[in-house]
């Protein structure tokens, strides 16, 4: 499957196909909702994770998938931008500029067993797409938002400086 973000009347709306087969377009968020967007498939494929409501009102939702059944809020009191761990363990989410993790105690039927704030200084994170992710040993990479004395430094083709300042080395 691939899921797919529409938002052509400013209110974003989350879609899925199937990438072989029947590959008709279908509404992963019920009737009538708007303001959805962010959407990822949890390791395992068994569940999808996406952002309910834009604006102040955002919660992170989980479905079963493709069933879309058991839906269950895993944010509160607010909630954007939701990525898995690589484990399927916990679930990362936004809010404010707070990055929080929903422990997952299991996924038959999906539970949460606590909330936990993991970052919660100098960060400013996007609302509508994940400007972080988790790697596989469970350290977080996040954009933090720079002081006037950091610069951003774009290195391309790396590969190719580091061979050439290698080779400008004394032997």
């Amino acid at each position: 499957y691939v899921v797919i973000q529409r938002d052509s009347t400013g209110n974003g709306e989350v879609w899925y196909r199937a990438l072989e087969g029947d590959t008709t377009l279908i509404k992963l968020t019920e009737p009538g909702t708007t303001g959805d967007y962010g959407a990822r498939f949890s390791p395992d494929g068994e569940w999808i994770i996406y952002t309910r409501g834009a604006g102040g009102g955002a919660q992170v939702i989980a479905r079963r998938f493709p069933e879309l059944t058991g839906r269950v809020q895993v944010s509160i009191n607010g909630g954007s931008t939701p990525v898995w761990s690589p484990d399927g363990s916990r679930i990362y989410y936004v809010n404010g500029n707070q990055l929080w993790a929903a422990t997952v105690g299991s996924t038959d039927p999906l539970t949460i067993t606590s909330r936990d704030v993991v970052l919660d200084r100098g960060y400013t994170f996007n609302n509508i797409h994940a400007d972080y992710d988790i790697m596989a040993d469970g350290s977080i990479v996040a954009f933090q938002s720079p002081s006037q004395d950091q610069q951003l430094i774009v290195v391309r083709n790396l590969g190719v400086e580091l061979r050439d300042r290698l080779r400008s080395m004394p032997r």
